[in-house]
């Protein structure tokens, strides 16, 4: 039996009351692992919560070979499975599974429109080169998509050494940029523990808007089924949008209701002054663009103070805005019709959830920094 046990790599070992060890296989002679005479948690103090019975197994390394230690219940007496194959195999598996990403260089297009062919391309050039050679000294695939973006391929041995790194790159493009006088930075979005691709993507995508709505200049990382991790975003550039990125979005914004038939705006449940002034505030916009609009803030519940504020000013709210329940909005919702989230943008902090889902157009505007679950694909957020 004893043979049977050292062809199948399993050591024994016998141990007294005061954890000596008493006796040992043949097999850890013939691996250089004599430790007879020895105290056993001096050799292995991870065997202390096996022995007092706090866990049925441990895992250890003993020199380059691992180990899997489980104690006979009646006796005092280990057992040593060498697990040294299972586990590089487990390990190899977990290092090889793949990892997508995005990388996004932010503020691109503001930085580079008004330059001249010349000088975008040296720009171009200057702020590509280090995500390249870093891609490439880390074994990532990289392949361009579009004038800002690059979509990464790797698997999580890479992304490990990514995380210990501290994604450097970051810093890299932002020295690059600077030195061409250019407020462009770096957002990566990187997904992983999954293997259907569809879910990396759609991971991914929204890891990337996360990551620029936070200010760009970081990296979103997920894995499925957990919690976003974030990485960098301590620079300047990262705690405040840039003056040309308001302007662009100002822009953006503008050209959806232009192009839009008629808007409806949405605030949160239980409306406070943040989610009503800024409705009223682009309800003008809006309307100053000649479109008709409608401010949900009849249904959905307000906060006490603002509801003694609206009813001091109602008549004015009256002549300068159209203040209408979520069923009315539902009326003048066509598939034109543009839909502004403002102060959230979770479906299910909406007053206008039923006007949401049935929405063609939506565009995002909050301070708040955003979560996973929007449940919504807008085609604007800021």
């Amino acid at each position: 039996a004893v043979e049977a046990y050292q062809i199948g790599g399993v050591g024994m070992l016998i141990y007294d009351d005061s954890y000596e060890v008493t006796w040992m296989s043949e097999l850890f002679r013939l691996r250089s692992l004599d430790k007879v005479g020895e105290r056993l948690l001096t050799w292995i103090p991870e065997a202390d919560d096996l022995v007092s019975g706090k866990t049925d197994r441990v895992r250890v390394q003993l020199d380059e070979r691992i180990y899997e230690i489980t104690r006979k219940e009646d006796a005092p007496m280990l057992f040593f499975k060498d697990v040294t194959e299972l586990s590089n195999l487990s390990r190899a598996y977990v290092e090889e599974k793949t990892v997508l990403g995005i990388a996004s260089f932010d503020n691109y297009e503001e930085s580079t429109q008004y330059e001249d062919d010349a000088d975008a391309a040296a720009i171009s050039a200057a702020v590509r080169t280090p995500l390249i050679e870093y891609c490439t000294s880390h074994h990532i695939l990289a392949r361009r998509m579009g004038e800002s973006r690059y979509l990464l391929l790797c698997n999580e041995k890479e992304l490990n050494e990514l995380i210990a790194d501290r994604f450097s790159v970051l810093a890299k493009v932002r020295r690059a940029a600077s030195r061409m006088d250019v407020s462009i930075s770096l957002s990566l979005a990187l997904a992983h523990g999954t293997t259907d691709f569809n879910e990396l993507d759609d991971m991914a995508q929204n890891l990337l808007d996360l990551a620029e709505t936070r200010g760009g200049d970081q990296v979103a990382m997920q894995k499925a089924g957990e919690d976003v991790k974030y990485f960098g975003g301590s620079s300047e550039a990262a705690e405040k949008r840039s003056r040309v990125r308001v302007r662009v979005m100002a822009h953006a914004l503008k050209d959806l209701i232009e192009r839009s038939s008629n808007v409806i705006i949405a605030g949160h449940k239980m409306a406070d002054f943040d989610c009503i002034g800024s409705a009223i505030g682009l309800a003008r916009v809006a309307q100053a663009l000649n479109k008709e609009v409608y401010v949900i803030a009849t249904t959905g519940g307000i906060e006490e103070k603002l509801k003694g504020a609206m009813e001091l000013h109602k008549e004015k709210l009256r002549k300068e805005v159209r203040l209408v329940s979520e069923s009315e909005a539902l009326n003048h919702l066509t598939g034109n019709t543009l839909v502004i989230m403002t102060d959230h943008h979770s479906v299910r902090q909406s007053n206008g959830a039923r006007v949401l889902e049935g929405a063609k157009k939506i565009a995002v505007v909050d301070h708040h920094r955003r979560s996973t679950d929007m449940g919504v694909k807008p085609v604007l957020v800021y």
